[in-house]
């Protein structure tokens, strides 16, 4: 009786979308999963901006959420070597695949040591380490720079934690640009309300003296661009509507790591929205291939946004599949509430897919060329 190989599956990144990978992966009797990442932390990034203000670790160990199944590698990927099917790490160690899932998320767009003076951040967990020790010598001034939902929560969660004499958020357009009217003005009351003054529509420089906190977006990581793979304007993975790399059809990406054609991608935001069912579907498509079957096209759609501003308010903005906004918003502590449940309730849906791999399901995209049904995507 002969057995069947086993397949080689390396995961570079163990964030939402990675983690999510890896407990559908390592759940497969044929696959060998190996999951490379710095750190054996789980880093809870819609946290980061607690983190800065001191009441959250946003941070676990990763044996909470990754599958038993997976064996975790602490180390860094430099570059892949797609032609060889190997990916070269940052001791010097070199990893061959079958199959690579790259997972690696994003950083801020505009690289912190690029900008003008000392300015600080919370897209990393360096980054909001750092912010949250510059915070404890209670600066007389913080400017937040960047009107999205970052820019919004850090803002508040700086002002209601009393961190700096003033905080002031500036914009180059409207706050909250993905919020419905009533959303943007329920942003607005919750900013007042905690002291932070907005200047939208401007390009001033903050003061001197005032702490720079940078929440301008994101762009992917350099991984895919470094290995010389095919990548858009914010360095994300060029893919097919399955996932896969165009340039080589081993590497399966997903997160804020990908850019799908078209309307299969163009109104994914880099979110952990976006990242849950993009890890399940990348770990979809390997099982098809490694099975001999054609991949399916990945769809997904959003429900909600959620913002915090601080940890008594915040604002829920109901969404259409697309991610544009619906006319109504909810806010204040109840939004809050809100908001509290879906973090909390993220980290339990990884650690339930470590357990129970395939229990995670998720809205069907907006309407594209591929029909999809509500909750199609998830039940494959």
């Amino acid at each position: 009786m002969t057995t069947s190989p086993r397949t080689r599956i390396l995961i570079i990144g163990a964030g939402y979308a990675g983690v999510m990978a890896a407990a559908r992966l390592a759940a497969h009797p044929r696959a060998d999963v190996t999951v490379v990442n710095p750190r054996a932390e789980f880093v809870e990034r819609i946290r980061l901006h607690q983190l800065a203000a001191g009441n959250h670790s946003a941070r676990f160990p990763l044996t909470d959420v990754l599958h038993p199944g997976a064996t975790l590698e602490i180390a860094t990927a430099e570059r892949i070597d797609a032609a060889n099917q190997r990916v070269l790490l940052g001791d010097g160690r070199a990893l061959g695949y079958d199959y690579l899932v790259l997972a690696t998320g994003s950083r801020a767009a505009a690289p912190l040591e690029a900008a003008p003076g000392h300015v600080h951040g919370v897209t990393t967990l360096e980054d909001a380490i750092q912010l949250a020790a510059v915070l404890r010598q209670r600066p007389r001034e913080v400017t937040v720079i960047g009107g999205g939902l970052t820019g919004i929560e850090t803002a508040a969660e700086i002002a209601e934690a009393g961190l700096a004499g003033t905080v002031t958020l500036i914009t180059k357009g409207e706050i909250g640009p993905g919020l419905s009217p009533r959303g943007q003005r329920a942003a607005r009351q919750q900013l007042e309300r905690l002291g932070v003054a907005v200047q939208e529509g401007t390009t001033v420089e903050p003061p001197g003296h005032a702490v720079p906190v940078l929440a301008t977006g994101l762009r992917a990581s350099g991984l895919a661009a470094a290995s010389g793979l095919a990548t858009d304007e914010l360095g994300r993975l060029r893919v097919d509507a399955a996932l896969r790399s165009i340039d080589a059809g081993t590497i399966i990406g997903c997160g804020d790591s990908v850019a799908l054609p078209g309307r299969a991608g163009d109104h994914l935001r880099m979110s952990c929205a976006a990242a849950l069912p993009l890890g399940a579907s990348a770990a979809r498509t390997v099982i098809d291939l490694m099975e001999g079957r054609d991949p399916a096209p990945f769809s997904g759609g959003f429900v909600v946004q959620c913002v915090s501003a601080g940890r008594r308010g915040g604002i829920v903005q109901p969404v259409h599949r697309d991610d544009q906004p619906r006319g109504w918003a909810l806010s204040g502590r109840p939004a809050a509430l809100v908001k509290e449940q879906i973090c909390a309730a993220t980290a339990r849906w990884l650690a339930r897919e470590a357990r129970r791999p395939g229990s995670y399901r998720w809205p069907s995209g907006p309407a594209t060329q591929w029909p999809r049904g509500p909750m199609a995507a998830s039940r494959r």
